[in-house]
């Protein structure tokens, strides 16, 4: 059975953990994680994440990402494409 999706849209959290940016979505629990390997990925995994968790396809719902923690001193945002 499918599941409703909300029509705000749904807060997901990332930050630096080691290599890996650890991707979080508080609406849907927490057990609600999953990771990527740079920015640039965190919104298709943090789609893929929610589509899987309701049930539904990847485009149903709106995300907004949040940044949170500081980055490591030698990367900068020019470098993660931001």
């Amino acid at each position: 059975m499918r599941s409703r999706v909300q029509r705000r849209p749904y807060l997901v959290t990332v930050h630096p953990e080691g290599r890996w940016w650890h991707i979080r979505v508080p609406d849907l629990g927490p057990g609600a994680v999953s990771q990527a390997l740079s920015l640039r990925e965190v919104e298709s995994q943090a789609r893929d994440l929610i589509a899987v968790w309701l049930d539904v396809e990847p485009d149903r719902f709106k995300i907004i990402v949040k940044r949170r923690g500081a980055l490591h001193p030698m990367w900068s945002d020019s470098l993660l494409g931001l």
